[in-house]
């Protein structure tokens, strides 16, 4: 379901200027620095916060309309929440935390016992399903998370830092959780996030907002090969490296040094063609033997 947002929101002395689309089936990612508007754009799409001027439409519904007068009650407006804290029920199971949602949603008994172990399923958890949440590790509660949001057939989902408060490993394995279900559901969603690998590896567009307005948004090899100065500098210059396919089949840096990937000689890629290839810093080694000196 494809989103339309040109709106103004005030917090106090701040102001949010947000306009953008979001595609039917995307995933925009949201990145900024603390205080820039990422959770008061969140806020206002949600109708958890007011919106001074412009406009919010989901398909062909009006969610906000301030020169009309109409705001959608949150609980109409068909869009997901997900944040750091799974926000689970700890008087219920792992499976009640997800038949409520269902029920809440207007499924029947049936539909939501049935669509229950369907997701339980899909996420990994069968074997947990009567646990209380209390007996779960953060990753798994936020699995659960993931399945309450996605079960009741959100036409936006909006994902505010949910792998922030969870370990490396764990992050990767929900990121691809994450990717996986939102793929397979078709779900548009947007992404607020402070590391940079969610939203490479789950995004289809990137967003940069600053000082409450969105000051670039593209793809992220777009977005690399502009971002000489600002926010964009400083997440995408330590993580991303252009470079350009060889002869050999190799990525030749523009600094000279060559990387061997994986795919080799086997890829579409072809000979002169411009690639960005982007990393994790953790995985980076120095070999103090090759390594220049410094004096």
């Amino acid at each position: 379901m494809s989103l339309k947002v040109d709106v103004r929101a005030n917090r106090g002395k701040f102001e949010l200027e947000a306009e953008f689309e979001l595609g039917n089936g995307e995933v925009l990612a949201i990145l900024g620095p603390n205080g820039a508007g990422k959770s008061t754009l969140l806020n206002a799409l949600a109708g958890l916060a007011s919106v001074s001027q412009g406009s919010i439409r989901l398909g062909s519904r009006v969610l906000t309309d301030v020169a009309s007068g109409v705001a959608i009650p949150t609980a109409k407006r068909r869009i997901g929440l997900l944040g750091q804290e799974p926000l689970l029920f700890p008087h219920l199971s792992v499976a009640k935390n997800i038949e409520f949602a269902l029920r809440s949603s207007n499924k029947s008994k049936t539909d939501a016992l049935r669509l229950t172990s369907e997701w339980l399923d899909r996420v990994h958890l069968t074997e947990f399903s009567k646990r209380k949440p209390a007996q779960l590790s953060g990753g798994q509660q936020q699995k659960v998370a993931i399945a309450r949001a996605l079960a009741t057939e959100p036409e936006v989902l909006l994902l505010d830092e949910p792998m922030a408060r969870l370990d490396v490993d764990t992050a990767s394995i929900l990121r691809e959780l994450l990717r996986e279900q939102l793929r397979e559901s078709g779900t548009s969603a947007i992404l607020v996030t402070h590391d940079v690998n969610d939203a490479l590896e789950l995004a289809h567009r990137i967003a940069i907002i600053e000082e409450g307005k969105i000051t670039a948004i593209g793809e992220a090899s777009a977005l690399f090969l502009q971002s000489s100065a600002g926010f964009a500098s400083s997440i995408f210059g330590p993580n991303l490296v252009e470079g350009e396919i060889d002869d050999d089949g190799n990525v030749r840096f523009v600094e000279g040094a060559t990387f061997a990937p994986s795919f080799g000689r086997n890829s579409s890629l072809r000979p002169g063609q411009k690639v960005l290839i982007g990393f994790e810093p953790r995985i980076v080694t120095v070999d103090p033997e090759s390594a220049p000196s410094r004096k």
